[in-house]
């Protein structure tokens, strides 16, 4: 995948507990994005700017997985849940300037 030169890169670190919560903000200019749960439970993100929920509504990332897509990058705002305790989540959104 090649990056505008102009790449702005943003490191993002959330603590996700057992209530849904915003990890990313929306971003029109969004072209690269990954999140990883880098937590001992499993979360579940939601993409399209709705709550998260710990079921078949949002996409699951077990414990030391990641999500990466690679042919659409959604713009919405992204939230996210653990499924108990709090997880620690890493994000690295890619956006035009």
């Amino acid at each position: 995948m090649a990056f505008p030169p102009t790449t702005t890169f943003t490191h993002t670190g959330t603590a996700v507990t057992t209530a849904s919560l915003q990890i990313q903000a929306a971003n029109s200019k969004r072209f690269y994005l990954i999140i990883q749960n880098q937590g001992g439970a499993a979360i579940y993100v939601r993409m399209d700017g709705g709550t998260a929920t710990a079921d078949k509504d949002s996409l699951m990332l077990l414990p030391g997985e990641s999500y990466e897509p690679l042919n659409f990058v959604p713009a919405s705002s992204i939230t996210a849940i653990a499924v108990s305790g709090t997880v620690d989540v890493h994000v690295i959104e890619g956006a035009a300037p």
